[in-house]
């Protein structure tokens, strides 16, 4: 258990630096006097396509003008120029309205700390006290937390800690842990990726094998 315990509190450590660099950063943007925005490349693909669409609308009404002159009705049906004209006007129009302005640095690091500081305070630091005490209550309502606040699941998802669903359903494994569980908690082992919880369930097992191979 010791070493779950130093797994949290590094990952404690990490997410505290992580803050305080956020912090540290709109600091010096706040002395700036500034606000700084990333630099803008003009991308002209858009225009291009437009002008492109453009061209393609001038030059299918010219082919169906050529076409209805003609003496035999020999040509393409119309209903296929428009839908060749449907084809290129979709990503055209898709790329215009789903243009969205870059958000400036000072955004992006406030949104970065937020969620830091939501984690450490609402998921690593009662994770440690409950370890510590072995407050089986406290972890189950930790893994009722994952599911039920949006917050905080948003928060583990953007700071890459791991799936809050399976992170939730690791801890409840580890509260109501009985020999019974090996095989869910072995396969959730293999889906996890947040460490600490991962080092919890890998701890079960090497008990639950410590303790037949002492009955032996």
């Amino acid at each position: 258990m010791d070493k779950v315990i130093e797994e949290v509190e590094r990952r404690i450590k990490r997410l505290e630096a992580e803050i305080e660099i956020a912090e540290e950063m709109l600091r010096r943007y706040e002395e700036l006097g500034v606000r700084a925005r990333p630099i803008k490349v003009r991308n002209y693909s858009n225009y291009y396509m437009t002008m492109f669409l453009g061209w393609l609308v001038i030059g299918i009404i010219a082919l169906v003008y050529i076409q209805k002159k003609l003496p035999t009705r020999t040509g393409v049906s119309i209903k296929l120029y428009f839908l060749v004209l449907l084809l290129f006007a979709v990503p055209v129009i898709y790329q215009h309205f789903s243009k969205r302005e870059e958000s400036p640095p000072t955004e992006d690091y406030s949104e970065r700390e937020r969620m830091a500081r939501i984690v450490l305070n609402s998921f690593y630091l009662p994770l440690k006290k409950a370890l510590e005490e072995n407050d089986v209550e406290s972890i189950k309502n930790l893994a009722s937390k994952l599911l039920e606040d949006p917050l905080l699941a948003r928060s583990v998802e953007a700071i890459h800690e791991g799936n809050p669903k399976i992170m939730a359903y690791a801890l409840l494994l580890y509260a109501n842990y009985s020999p019974e569980l090996e095989k869910e908690i072995k396969e959730t082992i293999k889906r996890l990726h947040n460490k600490p919880l991962k080092l919890m369930l890998i701890n079960l097992t090497r008990e639950s094998v410590g303790g037949e191979n002492s009955e032996v």
